[in-house]
């Protein structure tokens, strides 16, 4: 299932969603079984398309059929960010990576997952679980503490450790904050067409009349959408911290028993 600012989730889907102009984003759900999978719904798998980058949320076992169920390939996936290390939230990591060598992506992908607990080594015991021709490049990128863990052009992503009895993280996405132009201020201006750009670009532009404007004369601030994935964690601070954070600006994606562990 896409959940989209198109399409707006349904309640059992424990997804939330705000009805905010985005750019080519969307959250495509994939499995949101726990432990053992059912005749509907599938372990655990979450893919976000955040305009031209592709993040793969907890790869439970199955993840790559369902990834051609969804019409998501392994070429549109940058990066894959494991929240801990339960088989309904990692088993799938197999077959998507070897996939990825199979399909010969050519860019490198970036894993996350918790350090804590000896996560190198488990994640490599995932990765080469079976004998295959190993072709793509992959950066691992263990979680150690809390705070930012990767920067792109497109956004900013976080990580907190949660409270699970494994070592457990969540995520967050945060778009830099931009600004939003108004239609009417540049009318009022006579700024249109190739100008429109330029102003946004230079941060000011002279007029034909040779009046100078500034970008912040004729926009308005827009602040950054974010994303937040939390799963599996008893109610913490950390959880309320990450949650919090997107609240009225984007989409997050929570397990519902979150709610049922104390």
């Amino acid at each position: 299932m896409r959940i989209s600012r198109s399409s707006p989730p349904r309640p059992e889907q424990c997804v939330l969603a705000e009805s905010v102009p985005v750019s080519n984003r969307e959250l495509v759900v994939l499995g949101t079984a726990s432990q053992a999978p059912t005749r509907t719904r599938n372990h655990n798998g979450y893919f976000l398309r955040w305009d031209d980058e592709g993040v793969l949320f907890d790869p439970g076992e199955g993840t790559q059929r369902q990834m051609l169920l969804a019409g998501v390939t392994a070429t549109q996936v940058n990066r894959i960010c494991v929240s801990h290390f339960h088989g309904d939230h990692c088993l799938g990591l197999p077959g998507v990576v070897q996939r990825m060598s199979l399909d010969g992506v050519a860019h490198e992908v970036s894993v996350c997952f918790p350090a804590d607990g000896d996560g190198v080594a488990i994640f490599r015991n995932l990765r080469y679980a079976t004998l295959y021709h190993d072709r793509v490049t992959i950066r691992e990128n263990p979680v150690t503490s809390g705070g930012v863990i990767a920067k792109t052009k497109a956004f900013r992503l976080a990580a907190r450790k949660l409270d699970h009895p494994v070592p457990t993280v969540g995520y967050r996405l945060t778009e830099p904050d931009g600004r939003r132009m108004l239609r009417e201020r540049l009318a009022a201006k006579g700024i249109e067409g190739p100008d429109v750009g330029r102003v946004q670009r230079d941060g000011r532009i002279t007029t034909r009349t040779g009046e100078t404007v500034r970008l912040q004369d004729v926009s308005a601030p827009r602040p950054g959408q974010k994303f937040a994935f939390v799963m599996d964690t008893r109610l913490c601070d950390a959880a309320f911290e990450l949650a919090l954070a997107v609240r009225n600006k984007a989409v997050s994606a929570y397990q519902q028993v979150m709610d049922l562990q104390f």
